[in-house]
């Protein structure tokens, strides 16, 4: 082989080679984290003031997981009285999997979610609670196995 036809054949090489790096790059999933992110992102810092004004909360509020339930428990029940909310379920490699509840702390101060029909993997939840006017957001990861 001479060498016109090894150089046609290494340029034949790699023009299949970007190709296929193409057409693989098309076919993956490449959802944002937020469809409104840019809205998201100017609004960033009043979420940095409620992270600082909820940190006490965050410290007593602790995710366990059990036999097919994620159990969210204060640490202490006297926090948690007039709390209300929702925890968004968030799931960072598939936005349609996503969700919301509303949170409802039992009078042991706990909420039970069952989890056998949750995707197993890695979830974030997002906790946004007021009591009266006092607003507080929590952010807690739970892994699924």
């Amino acid at each position: 082989m001479n060498w016109g036809k090894k150089l046609i054949t290494v340029f034949v090489i790699f023009a299949a080679g970007v190709v296929s790096l193409v057409a693989i790059s098309i076919s993956k999933n490449t959802d944002l984290v937020s469809e409104n992110y840019y809205e998201q992102e100017i609004k960033y810092q009043n979420q940095i003031d409620l992270l600082k004004g909820s940190e006490v909360l965050n410290e007593n509020i602790v995710i366990e997981k059990g036999n097919n339930e994620i159990v969210i428990r204060s640490l202490n029940p006297g926090l948690t009285g007039n709390l209300k909310g929702e925890i968004l379920f968030y799931r960072t490699s598939d936005a349609n999997k996503d969700f919301i509840i509303d949170l409802e702390f039992g009078s042991d101060a706990t909420q039970r979610i069952y989890s056998q029909s949750l995707d197993r993997g890695l979830w974030k939840l997002k906790m946004n609670l007021n009591e009266g006017e006092k607003k507080y957001y929590i952010e807690k990861y739970v892994f699924l196995e």
